[in-house]
């Protein structure tokens, strides 16, 4: 992207949420956006490219700034600005861009490296104040992208070991009786996932207690789990619920959320994956769901749950 020239690496660095360098995630800008102001943005690239220092950072965030108390930018995007001077200059910045990210970064190396954080706040100062620090350390052999994605790493660890509590545990009651707006088949299939979850929650609670148990738990992956226990030990069991015929049908539906939800990155690391259904389980399930543990340490069970009058 360094060698790239501005037109060259304007949708990339200004359309692209993965581009390589970074995931821009909420950060993005419309496409309407940035058609828009196609022309001005190609101008700060330009600079980008001619100037990739901290200053040059300040003062295009000020002008971009300036345009949204204009009407001209619906935000500021702070982030892109940071990941493109990421990508065009490898040599003065890492690509953790990400404020919150960033200061875990800063903080874990301050605490464990010397690290002393610059007086200026802003991304790029600090940015490339720890990539020289990086450098000065000598950690890393002489790869810069490896140095790049280190401060990520980083935060990614510090991430894992921290306990999942970023929402209160309980239930929040779904609705039981009408999604008007949706097809009949749809609605039914919906309002019975939430019956069934209701179920579940209050099987849970009786027996590991409700302080322990979540429901519609964010994964860390985009996805949200049907409901999530931790255990004495704190670790996670993970549940999906599906609604099917048969349990084959069931855990065919569920397996690929709980992997997803457990075991990508950032995910929640459970020690159990229990796939929730009302169908009984039948002999070739289980044979099956036993060769996924024996065969390759999958420890995923199944749960029948049922609602009164089944």
């Amino acid at each position: 992207m360094a060698s790239a020239e501005p037109k060259e690496a304007f949708d990339l660095l200004w359309m692209k949420q993965e581009n390589g360098v970074s995931n821009a995630g909420k950060g993005m800008l419309s496409f309407e956006e940035v058609e828009r102001l196609r022309d001005d943005l190609l101008q700060v690239l330009e600079e980008i490219y001619s100037d990739g220092s901290p200053s040059c950072f300040v003062s295009i965030i000020e002008r971009l700034e300036g345009w949204k108390e204009e009407g001209k930018l619906k935000k500021v995007p702070r982030l892109l600005v940071a990941r493109a001077f990421a990508g065009i200059h490898p040599d003065s910045f890492h690509t953790t861009v990400d404020t919150s990210s960033h200061n875990e970064a800063l903080d874990w190396f301050t605490a464990h490296t010397g690290f002393e954080q610059p007086e200026s706040t802003d991304w790029a100062s600090r940015a490339k104040a720890l990539t020289e620090h990086l450098d000065q350390l000598e950690l890393i052999p002489k790869d810069i992208h490896l140095r790049n994605v280190f401060p990520w790493f980083v935060v990614d660890q510090l991430r894992a070991t921290k306990p999942l509590v970023p929402k209160p545990p309980g239930f929040r009651p779904r609705p039981t009786s009408t999604y008007a707006d949706l097809p009949a088949e749809r609605r039914k299939i919906l309002l019975r996932h939430n019956q069934l979850q209701e179920k579940l929650y209050n099987l849970l609670a009786a027996e590991h207690g409700h302080e322990n148990v979540w429901t519609e738990q964010p994964t860390g992956t985009g996805g949200y789990a049907d409901a999530l226990v931790r255990t004495p030990r704190h670790r996670y069991f993970l549940y999906e619920i599906k609604i099917g015929k048969t349990a084959a049908d069931v855990v065919r539906q569920a397996m690929g959320q709980l992997l997803e939800y457990g075991f990508r990155s950032n995910g929640l690391e459970p020690e159990r994956l229990f796939v929730v259904g009302e169908p009984d389980l039948d002999g070739e399930t289980l044979r099956f769901l036993g060769r996924l543990k024996t065969d390759f340490n999958l420890d995923i069970q199944y749960l029948q749950v049922t609602l009164p009058g089944d």
